[in-house]
């Protein structure tokens, strides 16, 4: 059972204690970095370049293209005499000669499977290159149609690389979260990380490669000094490591985490890292389980997620500002840190981004031995988008120039005016914010009493007057649990039957490991919430990835969406309710024509469903968060099985077909990557907005690139329901995250933001006015 611990509840005073720790303080130990003021800062940083300061000057860095026309990139290491040698994911090594100019191949791995993150990923030399002119590769190839992570040998000879040997072979691999860094040390020990695969209790599981990182000795054999005997594992409890260094004697990892908590780690001899049972530095939550495991705290931990990749190590004289410093490649932040460490090289002392958001998403960075620094960029992964060919390596110069004037805080921080109107084809609509301030809304359901009625960060249900802006607290959930990134508080909505039967359906976590589908009366006379009943009292939640959606059915029915509690294998288990889209009574009991008898399952393999649409025809649209890749856009069919954690998007790896096959299982009709966070889903036919009738309108989370942000999608659909014809895109990036849509009797629409997050998704997109609830409403004639 997966037993994910939670952050600690997060009152104003912490929340701005631990701002106040990202900002100032020389710890290391950073967490929350997305408030107004500090998103104006890293923005500001982000457009002048992102100097770096030292006691001599003022460096200001500039990228020179030493290799273009690449496609992702994944390791570079220097050769010496001027080379550059480098892997590509899809199984080229390449060298680069600076003399010269010039790019050029050197071997072709012919066997290398490429699936999304897999493929040729880390590359090193025999620590006593060239005297010894070997290299070595990590790379992913298929046994049948599983995958399986290899080290191989290949020697220098007349300039070209030829395969000398397989190393070691059959390490657990997958799709995602495959690890495939290593670094050898000058004892000659192969230290190479292995990520959970997508299955995190792997992790802890010693049995299991994954979600270690293993050490070998040079030909493959398992050292005795090893922590574990008989055993490769050197250190555990770690999801998915893409950085490794050396630092005088001692090595240093990132990790990515998942919507928290990437991690900087010092390696330590049989070290558990905390992964799954804990993300990020303990708190006084996951104390008794820390100190069980004996957990090894990370030097940092960020939050909002960075996506921390290549790491190294810089202790040369050339540039002393970066002396003494980790480097970061960093994918999502598309950023270059640098870490300032202490003498003792056990803490960070400062950190600042040397670039940022200039040539896109940073996999490797490599210092060399005459301290020159050079980084690889991956735009073209799959997470990037970017066409074949998009990335290449850039040397980082300094020079003495002035830097660029930082523009005033107060203009970063003007909020973008949107237009008040927005015209269609025919129809004029007026945009009006209603009310703002609001922290973190969830979901809206239209009242009886003409209200809008929400669920609120922390436990809230609230009512709000679309026609003066006034807002009353109808009911705080005492019982509600949630954290750093968990609203506690998700899907509400009325009966349908509504007044005669006087019900709020709510679905809330009451603790760490359990959410509750409950009921309660409304009270006419006090007009207040009460009598409460729990109709589905235990459902397995988690931090995050807890659904969910609601909506009826006419022949009284409920379809409820629920997350797999970031438990993947959970959703392809029928006896948990978990990363499955439900059917019930709206008692809670079992429809007696239930796909699956006794069982409230109507269709199974989701991982996080946060939108649920239901046309008059009964044809059911669900939009789903897929994990690194491939979010969803389904029709939910009776019984069926829609892949995950199996299979991510449409069944094209060839590690998926055959469990496509064999479990017939339902492909999407559309699937993002990069993923866009799709959220609330609604079906519209209202003849107030004529242009919009017969459609669905899916709202995005996502910060992304162009049309590609966070928006609402208007999907025109065909007579059926169930073909997409085409698709408009309003408000790109104008509002930020947009987690709710909402339809009034009379045609007018609303959305609500979800910005102020405390988990940090928001970051670079929180207004001072945050968060809002937004109407659109036909011009009258």
């Amino acid at each position: 059972m997966n037993f994910i611990l939670q952050k600690t509840i997060l009152n104003l005073n912490l929340v701005k204690r631990i701002l106040l720790n990202r900002f100032f303080a020389s710890s290391g130990r950073i967490t929350v970095k997305n408030k107004s003021f500090y998103a104006w800062l890293l923005l500001g940083l982000s457009l002048t370049g992102s100097m770096i300061c030292s006691a001599q000057a003022r460096l200001h860095p500039s990228l020179i293209p030493v290799a273009d026309n690449l496609t992702v990139p994944w390791d570079i290491e220097w050769l010496g005499n001027e080379k550059i040698i480098f892997t590509e994911k899809d199984g080229r090594i390449g060298q680069v000669d600076l003399k010269k100019g010039t790019t050029a191949t050197l071997y072709k791995v012919a066997d290398v499977a490429v699936e999304l993150q897999s493929g040729l990923l880390g590359l090193q030399l025999h620590p006593q290159y060239p005297q010894s002119p070997l290299v070595y590769i990590a790379y992913t190839v298929y046994q049948g149609d599983q995958l399986v992570l290899k080290l191989s040998e290949l020697t220098f000879e007349g300039g070209q690389l030829i395969f000398s040997k397989d190393i070691v072979q059959n390490i657990p691999a997958a799709a995602t979260d495959v690890g495939g860094r290593f670094l050898i040390t000058s004892d000659q020990k192969i230290y190479i990380s292995v990520g959970d695969n997508e299955n995190s209790e792997t992790a802890q599981n010693l049995a299991s490669l994954n979600g270690k990182i293993l050490r070998y000795n040079l030909d493959g054999s398992i050292p005795a000094d090893n922590p574990f005997p008989n055993s490769p594992v050197w250190a555990m409890g770690i999801r998915n490591s893409q950085g490794l260094t050396e630092a005088n004697g001692m090595i240093f990892f990132t990790e990515h985490g998942t919507m928290s908590d990437d991690e900087l780690n010092l390696l330590v001899k049989g070290g558990n890292y905390g992964w799954q049972l804990v993300a990020g530095h303990c708190d006084q939550e996951s104390k008794s389980v820390c100190e069980n495991i004996k957990h090894q705290e990370p030097i940092v931990a960020w939050t909002p997620t960075v996506a921390p990749a290549g790491l190294a190590y810089y202790n040369h004289d050339r540039y002393p500002a970066l002396k003494n410093s980790l480097l970061v490649a960093e994918l999502f932040d598309e950023t270059l840190h640098v870490l300032k460490l202490d003498k003792k090289l056990r803490s960070v002392k400062e950190q600042s981004p040397l670039i940022s958001e200039e040539i896109g998403r940073l996999r490797d960075v490599l210092t060399t031995s005459d301290g020159r620094v050079f980084v690889a960029t991956s735009n073209a992964d799959a997470y990037g988008a970017a066409h074949a060919g998009s990335d290449g390596i850039f040397e980082i110069k300094f020079n003495q120039e002035p830097p660029r004037k930082v523009p005033p805080p107060l203009n970063l921080l003007s909020s973008a005016v949107a237009d008040d109107t927005l015209q269609l084809d025919s129809t004029m609509l007026e945009i009006r914010i209603l009310t703002d301030h609001l922290l973190h809304p969830w979901d809206m359901t239209w009242g009886f009493d003409g209200h809008i009625w929400f669920t609120e960060n922390g436990g809230y249900v609230k009512r709000l007057n679309p026609v003066d802006g006034k807002i009353d607290t109808m009911l705080h959930l005492q019982d509600c649990h949630f954290s750093w990134g968990n609203p506690g508080i998700y899907s509400l909505a009325f009966h349908p039957h509504f007044p005669k039967e006087p019900y709020l359906y709510l679905h809330y976590t009451n603790s760490a490991t359990n959410s509750k589908l409950t009921r309660w009366r409304y009270d006419f006379d006090n007009d207040a919430l009460t009598d409460s009943i729990a109709i589905l009292p235990a459902i397995t939640a988690n931090e995050s990835h807890n659904g969910s959606r609601i909506v009826f059915t006419p022949d009284d029915k409920m379809f409820f969406a629920m997350g797999e509690a970031y438990t993947p294998e959970l959703a392809q288990d029928l006896s948990s309710l978990n990363g499955k889209i439900l059917r019930l009574n709206l008692d809670g009991s079992v429809p007696d024509d239930n796909p699956f008898p006794g069982s409230l399952i109507w269709s199974y393999g989701h991982r996080n469903p946060q939108g649920l649409a239901l046309l008059p025809n009964g044809t059911l649209w669900s939009s789903e968060h897929g994990a690194n890749n491939d979010d969803e856009l389904n029709i939910i069919y009776k019984g069926q099985n829609y892949g995950w954690p199996k299979v991510q998007g449409f069944c094209d790896l060839r590690s998926e077909e055959r469990f496509c096959i064999e479990q017939k299982v339902v492909q999407p009709i559309i699937a993002w990557t990069p993923t866009v966070a799709p959220c609330a889903l609604e079906y519209y036919n209202h003849p107030a907005i004529p242009e919009w009738q017969n459609c669905l309108f899916q709202v995005f989370l996502k910060k992304g690139k162009g049309k590609k942000g966070q928006r609402l999608t208007v999907f025109q659909l065909g007579e059926s329901g169930r073909q997409i014809n085409n698709q408009t895109d309003y408000f790109t990036n104008t509002y930020g995250r947009l987690r709710d849509v909402l339809f009034a009797p009379d045609g007018r629409v609303f959305m609500c933001t979800s910005n102020k997050e405390i988990s940090g998704n928001g970051k670079k997109v929180v207004k001072a006015d945050d968060d809002k609830i937004i109407e659109l409403r036909p011009v009258k004639k």
